[in-house]
């Protein structure tokens, strides 16, 4: 987050400082996506395929590692957590 204003002071990065931006905004929408929701019952995974367990709504909050291995391990939920809030503040005005 804080390479992006170093970035900004020379006009000469304008493409790279918006690649970066726009980079940041894909990887948090794919963050969000997996994401586990209260009411959740399934997952739908790369392939089509769709995983159903009905008491995965006890790890609500939880992110899964990615749509072709259902993990949850709290360190990568611990990684999203800190990159959303970080996205927040780096997001904020652009």
């Amino acid at each position: 987050s804080a390479v992006l204003p170093v970035l900004q002071k020379n006009p000469k990065n304008a493409a790279l400082a918006t690649r970066l931006l726009t980079r940041v905004r894909q990887e948090m929408t794919k963050n969000i996506a997996m994401q586990i929701t209260p009411d959740q019952k399934s997952l739908t995974l790369i392939g089509g395929r769709t995983l159903i367990a009905p008491e995965i709504t006890r790890y609500a909050g939880a992110f899964i590692n990615g749509l072709d291995r259902p993990q949850i391990r709290i360190d990568f939920t611990q990684h999203c957590l800190s990159a959303m809030i970080k996205s927040e503040r780096f997001l904020k005005d652009k």
